[in-house]
C-alpha cells in the first residue's frame, strides 16, 4: 500500500518557520488549490491545504513568497489534537 501524494497550488501567506528543541526546524505552508468543478453558482472554489516540512527543507520552504505556485510531493499523516 502506498502513501504518496502530489499536489500543486499557490502559496497564500508567508510560511511559518518554527525551531523545535535540538535545533530541529519545521515550516508550515498554506496553499490554495482550485477545485476542478464549479459549485451551484458556477464559481470554482479553492481548497486551503497546509503542508508541513522539516529540517533542511523547512529552511528552503520558509523563503517562498506568497503568490508563488508550487508543486509538492509527500505523504499523508494525521494526528489527534487533544485540547
Amino acid at each position: 500500500m502506498l502513501n504518496v501524494f502530489c499536489i500543486s497550488g499557490t502559496v497564500i501567506n508567508k510560511p511559518e518557520l518554527t525551531v523545535m528543541p535540538y535545533d530541529i526546524k519545521q515550516c508550515e505552508i498554506t496553499i490554495a488549490v482550485k477545485r476542478p468543478y464549479a459549485n451551484a453558482q458556477g464559481i470554482y472554489e479553492d481548497d486551503l491545504i497546509t503542508l508541513e516540512t522539516w529540517r533542511g527543507l523547512a529552511d528552503i520552504a520558509s523563503l517562498i513568497a506568497p503568490g508563488t505556485r508550487i508543486n509538492a510531493t509527500g505523504r499523508v499523516d494525521a494526528r489527534i489534537n487533544e485540547t
